[in-house]
């Protein structure tokens, strides 16, 4: 797919790096005006904007607009709150750093502490996945135990 041009972009769009929004310095068509905010927010909380027929995630545009170049990797929200798109906030990370940045657990998780299950009534299991593999990292008597676990074991191998 071709994407949109920075020429293109600045032509059509302004961003401010300070608070993220971008608004509109030619209107695209008839229900937007020139000077207020473009795109919307999608499922998920992540803000798109369309250009020419296109939709690019606002957080994208922000990089390519800032830097002048797509981004290699993923956009990552620093303080993880996908609609805030001010420049300071996003980082170009690969896929499995990003992924490392999740600090709450999945929906289906009873226990509620990420890298923790419970395994019977007084016992809780801890886990982390490292390049791919699941690094077992004991049972507990407390998930507040267990959980301290998974958080020590965060530090040592995915922030190195």
């Amino acid at each position: 797919m071709q994407k949109v041009t920075y020429e293109r972009l600045t032509e059509v769009l302004h961003y401010d790096s300070v608070t993220g929004i971008f608004t509109w310095k030619k209107a695209p068509g008839p229900r937007s005006t020139i000077g207020t905010r473009a795109g919307s927010k999608k499922s998920g909380g992540y803000r798109h904007i369309g250009i020419d027929g296109k939709r690019y995630d606002e957080h994208q545009l922000a990089w390519f607009y800032t830097h002048k170049t797509w981004p290699i990797y993923e956009i990552d929200h620093i303080d993880t709150i996908t609609d805030h798109n001010w420049i300071l906030n996003l980082q170009d990370i690969p896929h499995k750093y990003n992924t490392q940045r999740i600090n709450h657990p999945r929906k289906s998780n009873k226990c509620k502490c990420t890298g923790v299950h419970q395994q019977t009534k007084n016992r809780y299991r801890a886990q982390i996945m490292v390049n791919g593999l699941k690094i077992y990292l004991g049972s507990f008597t407390t998930m507040k135990l267990a959980s301290a676990a998974y958080q020590a074991a965060k530090l040592t191998h995915h922030f190195q």
